[in-house]
């Protein structure tokens, strides 16, 4: 197998569990993104969102194909739903020692403001057809003088909703201070899961249990099905 200089960056937070596997390991005819990358890297942003039979299949292929596998995480100690208590303990058990300390935002000033234009230009190209913004002074002042406890993902939540809050082509300090969820993401993905499961059901139903049929009907490979029939619980 030939090396890769192929590295690529995940993040579980944009996305619904069914579509991070949809992504990673493709359909049927359609591979996804882990064949690709054999023997390149893979970085996973918030890999607590999945769950621990979808680390599981992502580690196994990950190791067939001599893909480095790293995962971008909060720290270990922070408080977790109960649901993604089991992804943290394999997430503990496979890092063991291995950690690597991301410097806070707040020592590095500067560096936010830089993440966060980079984050503005993002989120605008996707949430606001591309329209150029740009912080005011101030809104500069302000992104430098706060905490961001959480780091980059207090950031990122930040600037998504101060770009879904305002038309405007310079975001302002109050545009950042609003009134902003940072959680919306995961309770959309959580609604998505449970719309999911109810479609697996309605097809395992309408196909009499035949998971082969129900696989061909929901454009699934056989083994992407059972993965997801094992998340939802109905196996």
């Amino acid at each position: 197998m030939t090396q890769s200089n192929l590295t690529f960056f995940f993040d579980c937070t944009e996305l619904s569990e069914s579509d991070v596997e949809l992504e990673l390991f493709g359909l049927r005819d359609e591979p996804g993104v882990l064949a690709g990358l054999a023997g390149g890297a893979l970085c996973i942003k918030s890999p607590f969102m999945l769950s621990v039979s979808t680390l599981n299949s992502i580690a196994d292929q990950a190791d067939a194909l001599g893909i480095r596998l790293f995962f971008l995480a909060r720290q270990q100690g922070e408080s977790l739903p109960l649901s993604k208590s089991a992804s943290t303990q394999w997430l503990a058990d496979k890092a063991e020692d291995r950690y690597v300390r991301i410097p806070p935002l707040r020592e590095h000033p500067l560096d936010t403001v830089r993440a966060a234009q980079w984050m503005l230009q993002k989120y605008s190209v996707r949430y606001a057809g591309g329209q150029p913004r740009s912080f005011s002074p101030s809104a500069e002042r302000w992104l430098r003088t706060q905490h961001w406890t959480a780091n980059y993902w207090d950031l990122s939540a930040c600037i998504r909703a101060a770009v879904l809050r305002t038309d405007d082509d310079v975001v302002s300090v109050s545009a950042l201070q609003g009134e902003a969820d940072a959680h919306d993401a995961t309770r959309r993905a959580e609604a998505r899961e449970d719309g999911e499961r109810e479609r697996l059901i309605a097809v395992l139903h309408r196909t009499e249990g035949n998971k082969a049929e129900a696989a061909r009907i929901l454009g699934l490979t056989p083994d992407a099905l059972l993965r997801r029939l094992r998340r939802h619980g109905l196996m």
